[in-house]
């Protein structure tokens, strides 16, 4: 078996609506078994993509699992790793992309 063909067995298989598949490094998440894992790289490498794809395939893996996602600030959060994941990571009938469901927090 091929290390792609392993890595996409690893990815979730029900209510994928995009096609993704980590480059380079980032394959690695998918097999680490780390307590911790830090993401280093510049603006644009796809840090918050993969760590996105890591945690929402830790989700659909293990059902009410909790994820804490921390950034220094509220806003940072909300305009950076939110925006990927939500418009890149999540699949439009996702149900927390539900449109009853809105941050009140979002904008700084």
């Amino acid at each position: 078996m091929t290390d792609e063909q392993h890595l996409l067995d690893a990815l979730p298989s029900k209510n994928v609506y995009h096609d993704y598949l980590p480059h380079g490094s980032q394959k690695l998440l998918f097999n680490c078994r780390d307590p911790e894992v830090l993401l280093d790289g510049p603006a644009g490498s796809g840090k918050s993509r993969v760590a996105g794809e890591y945690l929402n395939w830790l989700c659909e893996t293990y059902p009410r699992c909790r994820i804490l996602v921390c950034r220094k600030t509220r806003a940072s959060l909300s305009e950076s790793f939110m925006v990927t994941f939500e418009e890149k990571v999540l699949w439009p009938s996702h149900m927390a992309l539900n449109p009853a469901l809105k941050r009140t927090n979002r904008t700084s």
